[in-house]
């Protein structure tokens, strides 16, 4: 995208809370939308127009979304606040004429499946539109502009979770007879590749202090993201943490510091490739 100017206009006292995006001479207009302050947004300009929209529920250790298309947001976002219990946050894109939702939804959807960053909460899969190759040129042109907005506002589904063959640097993990092996991106998260083990042991204070990487630990273990062969877990699939750290306490099932834990081939920590050079 060439340059260009943002406007960001927080509507309360919180500048994390409710607020509209405008991207300065175009017509894409993006609101986050607490579901608190549903209620509150009745008389913003277009919010009964189409749009498209994501649904998050907040929590680092919890990657999961829902992506969906309506012909009226403030309808829609009022239904889903009945319907659905389990997100905290909308953000919403609003339609002008030539947006087509439908399109849009499945190129999003489309692109998240491919990139396996985000676990998708839909039901259904979308159905797609057929649309004409200036209608395709321009709706393209508002996926990037999406892209970059979410990005900007810290939701990170629009960034690539990089597979083991792009990484610059694979990063390994050596503890208790287990190897595990990552990287990091530029987000600060850090990918556990497919093949990776972990230990079976936990140590006394994991779920007592540990909360958040022991409940993580028990949702991948349920979910069949690691499973237990013989003496060790293994990883049946990459998977993303919100932190170095998060990682390293999930494979060792202990308080660990990721920055220091985690080390290349030539023995360097990511403290020492990152934070230090």
């Amino acid at each position: 995208m060439d340059n260009f100017v943002i406007e960001i206009i927080p509507h309360k006292d919180d500048p994390s809370g409710l607020k509209t995006v405008n991207i300065i001479g175009r017509t894409l207009r993006a609101y986050v939308i607490p579901r608190v302050d549903i209620s509150d947004v009745k008389e913003f300009e277009n919010i009964d127009k189409p749009a498209l929209y994501f649904l998050f529920r907040d929590n680092e250790n919890d990657n999961s979304l829902y992506v969906g298309q309506t012909d009226n947001l403030l309808r829609r976002l009022s239904e889903q606040k009945i319907a659905k219990e389990d997100w905290n946050t909308a953000l919403a894109f609003v339609a002008e004429e030539e947006m087509n939702v439908t399109y849009l939804e499945k190129k999003v959807i489309n692109y998240i499946k491919e990139n396996n960053r985000n676990e998708l909460s839909n039901s259904t899969s979308s159905p797609g539109s057929q649309v004409t190759q200036s209608a395709k040129i321009v709706n393209d042109g508002f996926f990037n502009e999406i892209k970059f907005i979410t990005t900007l506002l810290g939701y990170k589904i629009f960034i690539p979770k990089l597979k083991e063959h792009q990484a610059e640097k694979v990063y390994y993990l050596k503890s208790k007879g287990v190897i595990a092996k990552g990287t990091i991106l530029v987000t600060n998260e850090f990918v556990v590749y497919k093949g990776s083990e972990a230990s079976i042991n936990e140590s006394p204070a994991f779920s007592k202090y540990i909360k958040s990487s022991f409940n993580l630990r028990q949702k991948l273990i349920r979910e069949g993201i690691i499973v237990r062969k013989k003496d060790k877990f293994i990883f049946k699939k990459d998977h993303l943490f919100s932190s170095p750290s998060g990682a390293a306490d999930v494979v060792r099932g202990t308080a660990t510091n990721g920055w220091t834990s985690w080390k290349d081939k030539s023995n360097k920590s990511l403290d020492e490739n990152i934070r230090k050079k």
